[in-house]
């Protein structure tokens, strides 16, 4: 089986070092009108008329953590060079040199924190696998004790709300932030049960799984199990959405190359479109991938092989 395919290649953005664009002072210079406040406008945002499906009612929202944009109306999303060349009716060449002049070295601002600090192992899970959570595993082609090993998985048999799945635990800078549980029975309502965002350091979907193993490339996919697959090098975003918190632990990583490989089906492809035109804002270079099997976690370990050798150069 060939391991992939390049489906679409995103054309490369500009992204100098830490310092930002000043979104405010290019709207205040170009007497573009803007709101920071008021209907429809969220903390944390500049709300303007887009200039893609010309909605007059202040539906597009420039993100001051990461200037990324989003129309609300339209759903048009991308970063700053985008957004620049469609106000002013310019290229991308001359966009960034515009950015150029609105530089700032003000600090990337940080998510919003929780109140907890140290998140408490709930007393049923174990790191002892009971016989049904390892068969689970192995029956997925996974050594139980590599993932014990390598991921510090553990486990929560019959007791309390994660009952019957195997507990895969989130790390962030080597913190211990969240855990998430997979259901080992495909029974259940749900396949993969997080941790309530209260009892958790950061949210989940303000998390990206295995992110303190990449360096200057990465490999993005859906599920835990993906990763597991995969190796170093590469991060779940828990699901096909994304969220901005998320954009900004890529943002912080300052990366030269991004692949998003997410599952081969129609939720999947147009997600991974999205995602990788909102990664093109930061990122040199993106691509998307796509193989020939349900999901990356099927993958043969020869596929992977290939795939690690072609991207990390391995």
């Amino acid at each position: 089986m060939d391991y992939a395919k390049i489906v679409k290649k995103v054309n490369p953005v500009f992204c100098e070092g830490r310092k930002m664009f000043d979104v405010i002072s290019f709207l205040e210079s170009n007497n573009i009108e803007f709101k920071t406040s008021g209907k429809n406008v969220t903390s944390g945002w500049v709300e303007l008329s887009c200039p893609f499906c010309f909605d007059p009612s202040f539906h597009l929202g420039v993100n001051l953590k990461n200037r990324l944009f989003h129309c609300w109306v339209c759903g048009v999303k991308g970063g700053a060079n985008k957004l620049i060349k469609e106000l002013l009716n310019i290229n991308y060449y001359e966009a960034e040199k515009i950015i150029k002049t609105f530089d700032t070295d003000k600090e990337f601002e940080e998510a919003e924190k929780s109140s907890i600090t140290k998140l408490e192992i709930p007393k049923e899970f174990s790191y002892e696998l009971p016989q049904l959570h390892r068969f689970y595993l192995l029956k997925r082609n996974f050594d139980p004790e590599y993932l014990q090993n390598k991921y510090k998985i553990m486990a929560c048999y019959q007791q309390g709300r994660f009952s019957y799945r195997v507990m895969v635990p989130v790390f962030i800078n080597k913190k211990l932030v969240n855990f998430t549980g997979r259901d080992i029975t495909d029974l259940q309502k749900t396949r993969y049960l997080h941790m309530h965002n209260e009892e958790s350091v950061i949210p989940m979907k303000n998390c990206l799984y295995n992110i303190d193993s990449v360096k200057d490339k990465i490999i993005i996919v859906e599920g835990v199990t993906d990763v597991w697959r995969i190796g170093d090098g590469t991060v779940a975003t828990l699901g096909v959405e994304y969220t901005t918190q998320q954009l900004n632990l890529l943002l912080e990583k300052e990366l030269s190359e991004a692949y998003v490989l997410y599952d081969n089906d129609k939720a999947g492809k147009e997600k991974a479109n999205k995602l990788a035109n909102a990664l093109s804002s930061f990122v040199p270079h993106v691509e998307i991938l796509s193989i020939d099997a349900k999901d990356p976690a099927e993958l043969y370990d020869s596929d992977v092989l290939e795939l690690r050798k072609d991207i990390f150069k391995l």
